[in-house]
């Protein structure tokens, strides 16, 4: 009810969303417009423009170092939900959170059909190619510097084999 909050409650609505042990995240869809994850933010590249939701999303610490980084990088922001309807013209598309970071999606399937039985219903599939020169993978490598460059090391160990 509030994206601005991060609220208890959510946890225990989540939990009614079932999400196979193969899938690292499911993305909330409305009308067509992706907007975040159970736990994480999301956002697309298109046509050299990273697109994520500008309201009723969590505005999280990692999604803010996203989008300085792609400041940093040259990279236009707009903030406007990724669209279904645009899917075959993205280039990449992300979840991130303070667990996963900036994490690019390599396979995203996006349930269709009748809203029946899970047997009755359909998937679009999506495969991403992020070879290592790949836009994905510098604004990838930029928010994990940016993360770690102002993360505080709370523990040292001189582990000897």
């Amino acid at each position: 009810a509030n994206a601005a909050a991060k609220d208890s409650e959510w946890v225990t609505e989540r939990k009614k969303l079932a999400k196979p042990e193969d899938v690292n995240e499911l993305v909330l869809e409305a009308n067509g417009a992706l907007y975040e994850g159970l736990s994480s933010n999301f956002c697309t590249l298109m046509d050299g423009t990273l697109y994520t939701a500008g309201d009723n999303v969590l505005m999280g610490s990692v999604r803010e170092s996203v989008l300085r980084q792609a400041a940093a990088l040259g990279i236009p922001v707009v903030l406007d939900a990724p669209r279904l309807g645009d899917l075959p013209r993205w280039e990449a598309a992300f979840v991130s959170s303070t667990s996963r970071m900036l994490l690019p999606i390599d396979e995203l399937a996006v349930r269709g059909g009748n809203g029946g039985d899970q047997g009755d219903e359909e998937f679009v599939t999506r495969t991403f190619d992020h070879a290592p020169g790949a836009r994905a993978r510098a604004l990838e490598a930029a928010v994990k510097a940016d993360i770690l460059s102002s993360s505080e090391r709370i523990l040292n160990l001189d582990v000897k084999g």
